[in-house]
């Protein structure tokens, strides 16, 4: 997230810094064009044009560096609110599909993220044989993946995409 920061900044500030020159390139050459300034001063003040394009650049990348700073503070805030209302509307959408032995089961696999098939059922009270029963449903519905080690069976929590 921090690159993408770091690299969003930059790019606003490269835009800003290369539109604020753009512009007074084009400035530059309608007062030429119209006979208020030479070519070798700026409107009358006899300053170099040189002497400009650092100072707009200065104010351009000041500028385009408040507003970034202003703005992916709010992004950022709105993002994380984002996240933790569709977690929230996730974890709904699941208590409703699984039955409350199922349940039990998903809410700790999300503590533990993963857990041996008998540790199961000693920390709900459960059966083996009804931990069995209730995760290959909940392993029906694409919720949690089972891989055996000898005697053992873990239990992993699937990530969603």
């Amino acid at each position: 997230m921090k690159d993408i920061k770091k690299f969003s900044a930059v790019l606003i500030a490269s835009i800003y810094v290369i539109s604020v020159s753009v512009i007074s390139i084009y400035i530059y050459q309608a007062l030429l064009n119209a006979g208020l300034c030479t070519p070798s001063d700026v409107c009358l003040m006899r300053i170099p044009i040189y002497y400009f394009i650092p100072l707009f650049s200065a104010i351009g990348l000041a500028t385009g560096g408040i507003m970034f700073y202003l703005i992916s503070e709010r992004i950022d805030t709105k993002l994380k609110k984002y996240k933790k209302k569709q977690k929230q509307k996730i974890n709904e959408i699941y208590s409703k599909l699984l039955s409350d032995e199922e349940n039990k089961i998903f809410n700790l696999l999300k503590k533990e993220k993963k857990i041996n098939q008998a540790d199961i059922s000693k920390k709900l009270g459960m059966s083996r044989v009804k931990v069995y029963r209730n995760i290959k449903k909940i392993e029906e519905k694409n919720l949690v993946e089972k891989k055996k080690d000898r005697k053992s069976v873990t239990i992993y929590l699937k990530k969603l995409k």
